[in-house]
């Protein structure tokens, strides 16, 4: 087929999948077409759109990976070169490249050409500087699933420009990790209904206190939040308290270490009943001990629970002896209780418990094993 001709074709195929990006199928008929041509793309689309189906610990997301690597080494410059030359790093997803990264003043520059390029569904920010109010304003946010702006600097006055966005509509996850959030941003982006969609909030490692905590607790905006990750924001037991007794959401999915909760937190997270749907769970690096522990093991709402992370607390061992006796968390597939200061006693308690039949992952690490 001649050059033009080619040429032409692949922008036919790319402009129905920038139309629905969300589908396999433009995709698919993509790299049919590929194939019959003999190009290696093909394939990469095909395995690429295979692993996004699965989970790293699925059996076949190894082997799907491992037969896509060589591809990537191999053309990933030649692929990305349209796009590479606007934005300072790329991801691709189901063969395409769907999320990048980009320095503010860079995006301003190529906002208008990035959505023609590829079906990006995420982007991650950088050095944002004073250029909020002008990103906020850029029509391509719209296209987006997932924004990433960790690491700048975000006052809550700044932070208003994001939080009025009519751009932002979409957004299902944002990312604001290691932005200096007071709980004055907090407020401000707890009364956002433009962040009305959100099901994925990252504000790790930030300064949002029991205060900050309480107002995305009540907040009547972010009723749709499934995941939530405030690790490292000195909420201590009075944020977790706050956060259990929430009305605002469901959550499935917690991170909440680092935050020097204590027996009083952990156990108003055990026994709250709006924790009901958690799959997931991450506590580390707290002050919980075996009094926490007896709430967990007793907790009615924690059937569905998949992932309990404990890791470097103080629950010591009776609490691992009660946990491994217990039968209300027979959903556990990974437990992660690394240095919680018991012994070989407790050890053999979970090497002899028969009571967690889908576990694939325990990690009894220092102190243990």
């Amino acid at each position: 087929m001649p050059r033009t001709a080619s040429t032409s074709m692949d922008d036919a195929f790319l402009q129905a999948i920038l139309a629905d990006p969300d589908s396999d199928v433009p995709r698919l008929v993509y790299a049919d077409w590929l194939e019959e041509q003999g190009n290696p793309r093909g394939a990469f689309i095909r395995l690429q759109c295979a692993r996004a189906k699965l989970t790293r610990h699925d059996p076949g997301w190894k082997e799907l990976l491992a037969q896509e690597a060589p591809l990537f080494k191999r053309f990933e410059e030649e692929w990305s070169k349209p796009i590479s030359r606007l934005v300072d790093t790329v991801e691709y997803r189901r063969g395409f490249i769907e999320r990048v990264s980009v320095s503010a003043a860079k995006f301003l520059k190529a906002a208008h050409r990035l959505p023609q390029l590829a079906p990006l569904r995420g982007m991650q920010i950088t050095r944002l500087e004073n250029l909020l109010p002008q990103v906020a304003r850029a029509s391509c946010l719209a296209r987006l699933h997932e924004l990433d702006l960790s690491g700048n600097s975000l006052g809550a006055g700044i932070l208003e420009n994001l939080a009025h966005s009519e751009q932002c509509r979409s957004l299902c996850t944002l990312r604001l990790r290691r932005c200096g959030l007071s709980p004055a941003g907090a407020k401000v982006l707890s009364k956002a209904a433009s962040l009305a969609n959100l099901q994925v909030l990252d504000l790790a490692h930030n300064v949002l206190s029991v205060t900050g905590a309480e107002a995305i607790a009540t907040s009547c905006c972010l009723t749709q939040l499934r995941e939530f990750n405030i690790n490292d924001n000195g909420i201590f037991d009075g944020g977790a308290i706050v956060l259990a007794q929430s009305q605002a959401f469901r959550l499935s999915k917690v991170f909440i270490g680092e935050n020097q909760i204590g027996n009083d937190g952990a156990i108003a997270i055990f026994q709250a009943p709006n924790f009901a749907p958690l799959r997931f769970l991450d506590l580390p690096n707290n002050a919980i001990t075996s009094l926490g522990v007896d709430a967990l093991v007793r907790s009615p709402f924690l059937s569905q629970l998949e992932h309990l992370n404990l890791e470097h607390n103080r629950i010591g061992d009776q609490g691992a002896q009660m946990l491994a006796a217990s039968k209300n968390l027979i959903g556990l597939t990974h437990l992660n209780l690394r240095h919680n200061e018991f012994g070989p006693a407790a050890v053999r308690s979970f090497e002899a418990s028969q009571n967690f039949p889908n576990l694939r992952e325990i990690i009894l690490g220092s102190h243990g094993r």
